[in-house]
């Protein structure tokens, strides 16, 4: 019998590229060519990967200090790794940086943490969906930004995040 084939795997936004269009899918997949991206993605970014640090058990001291002040630019720590983010992806200046501070303040104000309740929050987490099924075969590889367990009187509820900061969600039949 012929080797088992492997699957594919793609992700959501590879295939959003591609169907959007397939000439930018193979220079940015195929062919690696990097992508220059914009002010709101080069944000986004930076805001993502420190959010993807704060969610961890060992850095949560800072959320309470950045709550307290109103602004992450007197948590020393916090805001040189924004600094140093922000000047990687061009966008260190006065206004981008303000900008930057605000998109942290409204994730941390809004149960960043979970809601009441949330017994544990795990960040970051791969995932894989292997479907072969009716005639239909895909593979889907992605990653959750944050999941949280969340027991109360009725269960346990899991309630999976995907930062999104300046790029409107799938909707319709992207989703």
């Amino acid at each position: 019998a012929p080797p088992a084939k492997k699957p594919l795997f793609q992700s959501a936004s590879r295939l959003d590229t591609f169907n959007f269009c397939s000439q930018q899918y193979a220079a940015k997949y195929l062919y690696k060519i990097p992508d220059s991206g914009n002010d709101g993605s080069n944000r986004g970014n930076c805001v993502h990967d420190v959010l993807e640090l704060l969610v961890k058990p060992r850095h949560r001291k800072h959320i309470d200090t950045i709550l307290a002040a109103k602004t992450c630019k007197t948590n020393r720590a916090v805001w040189k790794l924004l600094l140093a983010h922000a000047r990687k992806n061009d966008v260190n200046d006065y206004e981008n940086l303000d900008l930057i501070d605000s998109f942290m303040l409204i994730a941390l104000k809004n149960e960043f943490l979970g809601p009441k309740g949330t017994s544990k929050i795990v960040g970051e987490q791969e995932f894989s969906l292997v479907v072969n099924q009716g005639g239909l075969s895909y593979a889907i590889r992605g990653y959750i930004d944050k999941t949280c367990v969340v027991k109360d009187e009725q269960g346990v509820l899991i309630i999976c995040t995907d930062y999104k900061t300046s790029k409107a969600k799938f909707s319709g039949d992207k989703l």
